[in-house]
């Protein structure tokens, strides 16, 4: 499931809503929020991502909880072409490897990646590697 479909499905369970009734609220299928749900879609249209929030009545960090799981929802990111061969097999090992990845090692992937200041997510990478 992707981060999208997991705050989509986690907002309706707390709602008590059906896929049936979100989609017709925003305006498309049931099939196709069902998709996006469990990542057999694409990342959602914007119409989808803001028809959620309004749906919900989502604002602040919750809007922005829900934009930033579409974002990062895209089930085939794209490399840019003027990437260096090291970002390709960089990329495609992660792909590859994903899932024998431990919680722990994913967390200090997230925090390696995030575009927090730099000695911080060193400082954070430790403090992961020495309770590893």
């Amino acid at each position: 499931m992707t981060p999208f479909g997991t705050v989509v499905r986690n907002y309706r369970g707390k709602k008590e809503i059906s896929i049936k009734t979100l989609s017709k609220a925003i305006g498309v299928t049931s099939t196709y929020l069902s998709a996006l749900e469990r990542g057999k879609r694409r990342k959602p249209s914007k119409k989808v991502i803001e028809g959620v929030i309004k749906y919900f009545k989502l604002t602040g960090s919750q809007a922005s909880e829900v934009r930033q799981a579409a974002l990062f929802s895209d089930t085939r990111p794209k490399i840019p072409s003027y990437a260096g061969p090291e970002i390709f097999v960089a990329v495609h090992q992660l792909i590859k490897r994903a899932q024998e990845l431990t919680p722990s090692e994913l967390a200090m992937l997230e925090i390696i990646l995030s575009k927090n200041d730099i000695r911080s997510s060193k400082e954070e990478v430790h403090k992961y590697a020495i309770n590893y």
